[in-house]
């Protein structure tokens, strides 16, 4: 039961403490703005720490009581000043693993607008490449793949800059002598409101043009390790003579690259959507969501599996049964949970495939997965602003998620592409109650090995019983 409490408040008729009652409501504002305007030490502590054992009370949200130290207090908790547009109020479900049982966890949550890249760095791309014969077709690109972090109190954004070379090649076979290569990787900084305080540019990044389609470095994650800020994208390059396409990590402010290796392991064609994440200083990478992967990498990217799943040596990644794939890195919430927003792909009866974002809740030493919602709707003006690009493979309108910034515990901004046509920022809020409790009950439960292989993404396949828009 809930009880709420209501109380008034009278001026004095005396002026003396009219004055100080003006002072003291004046000074309690300036002092809730600063709290509002920055990390707050009081109402949601350092994502690593956390109280391990219940507390005096039975409700799960107490039992997760949590501390600061001089040290965790200079942790980067970030929140956008923006405002928030096309908020869409729904009831997230999901489920909790243990051992032995799935826990249905049902929790409504809202979602909205907070940015959109397009039509500034639209203009700024225009303006970067030559097209002295005007041919539109020759400049029909798009921003997409926006990968957003916080790096020493600055925005620094990464996107994709991605020449539709598919759509120029279906159009009567247009041939320009003049292409350009399919993708290219643009970045540039921002303030707390999302407005740019620097000119953006294209990033030097070498790359070989192999494929006739989709040459050029794309579909970047940025994220730190030892407060290096590493940028990780997907690549095509012949190694061996063979016609491949990985992952490459590039140091964004010393301006080099190292392509991860796992000794020993026989990496597919075609490799990619690995979740990076830091723990105990260290590079790692969620190298496959279900069954659980970990690999583990030293200063120089080369890495070694140092956890699989339940029977993962038996279930090998396929494209038919792995829906639910990396997508954002994932980032510490309460040590030592882990929160990121992974994609999926479903394929339908027909030869289209259904897209969606999901939160996933995963713990650390020991490794699992300990929650995964359904796809996250947003609201159909977001969701329907932009036409769908590769119309000849996707029907259904969908967000596809590359980044996240944990705002404060209850709200996370997430870099999407929508519909393979723009880059934009999203914010999901409302959700701090709901991990309170799925971390309670994980830890109540004492729960070691998690789900079983394949699991989570029979769950992920059935969640798409409805549309992931209003």
């Amino acid at each position: 039961m809930t009880t709420m409490m209501t109380s008034k408040a009278y001026l004095p008729c005396n002026r003396k403490y009219f004055f100080v009652t003006l002072i003291s409501i004046a000074l309690a504002y300036a002092a809730l703005r600063q709290i509002m305007s920055g990390p707050s030490r009081l109402a949601y502590a350092a994502p690593w720490q956390i109280m391990l054992g219940p507390s005096r009370t039975d409700s799960p949200r107490n039992a997760l009581s949590t501390t600061w130290t001089t040290a965790q207090q200079l942790f980067a908790r970030k929140r956008f000043l923006v405002k928030e547009r096309h908020v869409y109020s729904h009831n997230l479900t999901g489920i909790l693993f243990t051992d032995v049982e799935n826990i249905n966890i049902n929790h409504p949550i809202k979602s909205c607008l907070i940015h959109q890249f397009s039509p500034d760095i639209d203009n700024h791309i225009r303006r970067m490449f030559p097209n002295p014969s005007g041919n539109d077709a020759n400049m029909n690109f798009y921003a997409v793949s926006p990968a957003i972090t916080w790096y020493h109190d600055e925005i620094v954004v990464v996107m994709r800059i991605w020449f539709n070379y598919e759509r120029r090649l279906q159009m009567n076979h247009i041939h320009d002598p003049n292409s350009w290569l399919d993708n290219y990787l643009y970045t540039q900084k921002f303030n707390t409101s999302f407005l740019p305080y620097q000119a953006g540019r294209l990033m030097a990044i070498p790359v070989p043009k192999q494929y006739v389609v989709n040459a050029g470095a794309s579909d970047p994650r940025i994220f730190t390790v030892q407060d290096r800020l590493l940028v990780s994208y997907y690549m095509p390059m012949s190694i061996g003579g063979k016609q491949t396409g990985h992952l490459f990590l590039w140091d964004y402010n010393n301006n080099y690259v190292v392509k991860p290796s796992v000794p020993g392991y026989n990496l597919t064609t075609i490799d990619s959507n690995w979740a990076p994440f830091e723990a105990h200083g260290t590079l790692h990478y969620v190298y496959t969501l279900d069954p659980l992967r970990i690999l583990k990498c030293n200063k120089d990217a080369v890495c070694m599996f140092i956890h699989e799943g339940r029977n993962a040596k038996h279930h090998p990644f396929t494209s038919s049964q792995d829906h639910l794939r990396g997508g954002s890195p994932f980032e510490v919430y309460r040590w030592p949970y882990y929160l990121a927003v992974a994609h999926s792909k479903v394929a339908k009866i027909n030869r289209y495939s259904l897209y969606g974002a999901h939160l996933v809740l995963m713990r650390v030493y020991p490794f699992r997965i300990v929650y995964v919602s359904a796809p996250i709707k947003v609201h159909q003006d977001i969701i329907r602003s932009s036409r769908i690009v590769r119309d000849f493979i996707i029907q259904d309108p969908f967000i596809y998620p590359l980044s996240i910034v944990i705002e404060d515990l209850d709200t996370i901004a997430i870099g999407v592409t929508i519909n393979d046509s723009q880059g934009a920022v999203l914010r999901v809020r409302n959700f701090r109650d709901m991990l309170s409790d799925v971390i309670y009950i994980d830890m109540r439960k004492n729960v070691s090995t998690g789900p079983k292989a394949r699991m989570v993404q029979a769950y992920v396949e059935g969640s798409f019983h409805g549309s992931n828009t209003r």
